[in-house]
């Protein structure tokens, strides 16, 4: 059973599903994944934030940072640059998991598999792969308005960073979009493709294997308990940072520096100046970030989308 997960053999084709059912999967996924995402930011926001200061600042210790934004910015510190959070997440999420879904019957009738629970382990961490090259087209503005916001405060007492005083996400957007025109809002986008690609094959890959393994045999894991899907998105979750975590620092780096940055570059200076060890800079607050926030991601899509279906049904 293993074995054929991961390297299924030819099976009998997949009937044709009509236009309008792929339309109305593809709106559940969207609408599911924009769910998802409002969730996921707000539990794992106040990591997220940590996670940035340390990867720009030279901070080294999660719970210190923490405490000193608590003390200099308060509650407003901490949960700086939520909006474009909620919106870089929000839209990168409703991509993503529409994204995944037509991934997933592009394989199947690519692969002449009757039903995606059929699709190998390998396959669907393709998907998810593929899928996140789209998702990082809405992904790269929001992640930049919300990585200049998060440093905002502090970004005139660091070298090399940008010094622009921003009264929120729609004023940082408006700025950087009268200083670099459009292509401004996509500075990061190599980097955010480079992270999102590895990131999202382990963590896609990471989370249906630790479903199918949680999942009892004979039973469909389409009825998996929250719990479990809890379980299996948290690690999911924690494979794309294990995995992307030193892609992330680059591109943080990339996004709230003041110049155009070339990525091979930029790794050498920081190998250079700061050691390896600088690419793993706030790693422990963003592993611990993955837990709740991927967790909750997961679970609340595959929650919402049965809920679409049981009302669709109707």
């Amino acid at each position: 059973i293993f074995f054929r997960r991961f390297f299924p053999c030819t099976m009998a084709a997949t009937s044709a599903e009509s236009q309008s059912s792929l339309s109305l999967t593809g709106l559940r996924d969207t609408i599911a994944g924009a769910v998802g995402g409002v969730v996921c930011t707000y539990v794992g926001h106040p990591f997220d934030t940590v996670k940035v200061r340390m990867q720009t600042t030279g901070a080294t210790r999660p719970l210190a940072t923490g405490i000193e934004i608590l003390k200099n910015e308060g509650i407003r510190g901490i949960f700086a640059g939520v909006t474009p959070s909620v919106a870089a997440q929000v839209t990168e999420n409703a991509i993503l998991f529409m994204a995944y879904g037509y991934c997933q019957k592009a394989v199947m009738w690519a692969t002449n598999t009757p039903r995606n629970e059929d699709l190998s382990l390998l396959s669907l961490a393709g998907c998810g792969s593929l899928a996140s090259a789209f998702a990082a087209l809405g992904l790269t503005p929001t992640e930049l308005v919300k990585c200049r916001l998060q440093v905002n405060r502090i970004a005139a007492q660091q070298e090399g960073m940008v010094h622009v005083t921003y009264k929120g996400p729609l004023d940082c957007a408006m700025q950087i979009l009268r200083a670099e025109g459009i292509q401004g809002l996509y500075r990061g986008l190599s980097s955010t493709l480079l992270r999102e690609l590895p990131g999202n094959f382990a963590m896609f890959g990471g989370y249906e294997c630790v479903k199918w393994l949680l999942c009892p045999e004979g039973t469909n894991p389409d009825d998996m308990s929250v719990a479990r899907l809890v379980v299996s998105g948290a690690l999911g979750g924690a494979s794309f940072w294990i995995v992307a975590y030193p892609l992330d620092v680059i591109k943080s780096r990339v996004q709230v520096s003041e110049q155009k940055v070339e990525i091979g570059g930029l790794v050498k200076q920081i190998l250079k100046t700061e050691g390896p060890r600088a690419f793993y800079r706030g790693f422990t607050p963003c592993v611990l970030r993955a837990f709740p926030a991927n967790g909750s991601l997961f679970a609340t899509v595959e929650v919402t989308k049965k809920l679409i279906d049981s009302v669709t049904a109707k």
